[in-house]
C-alpha cells in the first residue's frame, strides 16, 4: 500500500511570519497526531531571518531592512541568518520521528533531506552535493541552506531555501557579516561561493523547481503527494503562533546573552560560529551561555547548560558533563572542543573575538 503525504503549495510570496508560523504548526500538529505528514513549498516577501540561537542584532542590520523594505524575523530551527525573497523556493518537510532506536542522527537527516533536493537539481541536469555543515553546493558553491529540527517529540522538520535567484547585493547590506568576508562588498566576491538554479538553467521557473521536488520526494521515499491546504485547527495554530512568536517583536529579538558574565570566547567551528558566555572567579563555573548558529535540540541544550553550574572549571570535568548530556548536543562539535571553548571563555578577563580553521 503506498502512502500519502500531503503537499502544500503557496505561489504568492507570503509574510515572514505566515511563513515560519505555517512550518511550525504542521510539525506540532504532526507529532500530536492532528496532521498528516506534510511537504509544504512557498516563497517570501524579502525577509531576513536568523536561526534559533542567534542574536538578531548581531546578524541583522535593522536599519538597511528598514530602508529596502526587508522584515525580519527568528525560525524555531537552528542554522544561520538567511536572506529570503520571492527567488527563492522555501521548503518545509515535516515527517514522524522514529523510535529512539531507529532515529537518524542529525547528519543522517541532513543526507536524507539533501539527497532530495539533489535528485531534484539532477532533473535541471545541475549536479549538486551536500558539504559542510548544512550546504548544497554545485561546484563548490552554495546552492541551498539546509536546517533540521527534532525538538518536538514524535516529528522532525526539515526546512530548506533552495536558490532560483538570489540578490547579492542587497545580502551584503542587510546581513551583518564578519569582517574578513567583506573585502568585497560586491557580487563578485560572494558570487564565487553561491550559485543559482538560473545561473545553469536561465529558463527554469519556481513551479519548474516545486514540482521537481515532489516528484523527487515521491521517488525517494516511494510515497504519493496529495495537493491539498492547511486544516481548521492548523489555521488556529498558525494564528496564535504569530502572536506569541512571529509577530512578538520581544519573541523575535530575544537575545541569548548573559546579563553578568566575566569572559566570552567567539570562534568559528566546523559547526559554526560559536559565542559562549561565562560566569564564577572561582573554582567551577557558576553558569554558561552558548550562541550562535550552530544545531541543536533546544531541551539537550538546556539542560548541557544548565548540567554546566557547579562543574569545576577544567577542561576534562567540562566534557564529562558535556558527554553525558550527549556527545552530540551541538552538531558536529565535540565534546571535547566545546570544553576547550568553555575554559577559554572562563580564562578571558575580557571580550575576546577568537577565529581559527574550521
Amino acid at each position: 500500500m503506498t502512502l500519502s503525504f500531503r503537499h502544500i503549495e503557496d505561489t504568492n510570496p507570503l509574510s515572514s511570519a505566515d511563513g515560519l508560523a505555517g512550518d511550525e504548526a504542521l510539525v506540532s500538529g504532526l507529532a500530536d497526531g492532528n496532521s498528516p505528514p506534510t511537504l509544504r513549498l512557498y516563497r517570501y516577501h524579502p525577509s531576513a531571518i536568523v536561526g534559533r540561537y542567534q542574536n538578531l542584532t548581531d546578524a541583522i542590520n535593522l536599519d538597511t531592512c528598514r530602508r529596502y523594505g526587508v522584515s525580519w524575523n527568528r525560525r524555531h530551527t537552528g542554522g544561520g541568518t538567511v536572506l529570503m525573497g520571492p527567488e527563492q523556493v522555501a521548503i518545509a518537510l515535516a515527517l514522524p520521528d522514529g523510535r529512539d532506536s531507529e532515529r537518524r542522527t542529525i547528519k543522517q537527516h541532513f543526507e536524507f533531506f539533501a539527497a532530495i533536493l539533489a535528485d531534484a537539481l539532477g532533473a535541471f541536469g545541475i549536479e549538486a552535493a551536500f558539504v559542510g555543515k548544512n550546504d548544497l553546493q554545485v561546484d563548490g558553491r552554495k546552492i541551498a541552506g539546509l536546517a533540521i529540527s527534532q525538538d518536538t517529540d514524535g516529528a522532525v522538520f526539515y526546512h530548506g531555501s533552495l536558490l532560483l535567484d538570489f540578490d547579492v547585493g542587497l545580502m551584503v547590506q542587510v546581513l551583518n557579516l564578519p569582517t574578513e568576508h567583506l573585502e568585497d562588498r560586491g557580487q563578485s566576491c560572494f558570487s564565487r561561493r553561491m550559485t543559482t538554479v538560473r545561473e545553469h538553467v536561465p529558463g527554469a521557473s519556481f513551479p519548474d523547481l516545486t514540482a521537481a521536488i515532489a516528484r523527487s520526494l515521491e521517488s525517494l521515499t516511494h510515497v504519493q503527494l496529495c495537493r491539498s491546504s492547511f486544516l481548521d485547527h492548523e489555521h488556529e495554530a498558525i494564528a496564535r503562533l504569530k502572536r506569541e512568536r512571529y509577530e512578538n517583536e520581544e519573541w523575535i529579538c530575544s537575545s541569548r546573552v548573559m546579563r553578568r558574565w566575566r569572559g566570552m570566547v567567539e570562534r568559528k567551528t566546523a559547526a559554526g560560529t560559536i559565542r559562549i558566555y561565562v560566569d564564577g572567579s572561582g573554582p567551577a563555573l557558576d553558569a554558561v551561555l552558548i550562541t550562535g548558529d550552530y544545531f541543536s535540540r533546544n531541551l539537550e541544550l538546556a539542560t548541557l547548560e544548565s548540567n554546566l553550574k557547579g562543574t569545576p572549571a577544567r577542561s576534562d570535568a567540562i566534557a564529562s558533563v558535556i558527554s553525558k548530556c550527549g556527545q552530540g548536543t551541538i552538531y558536529r562539535l565535540t565534546a571535547e572542543e566545546l570544553a576547550e571553548l568553555i575554559v577559554m571563555a572562563r580564562q578571558s578577563n575580557t571580550t575576546a573575538r577568537l577565529t581559527s580553521q574550521a
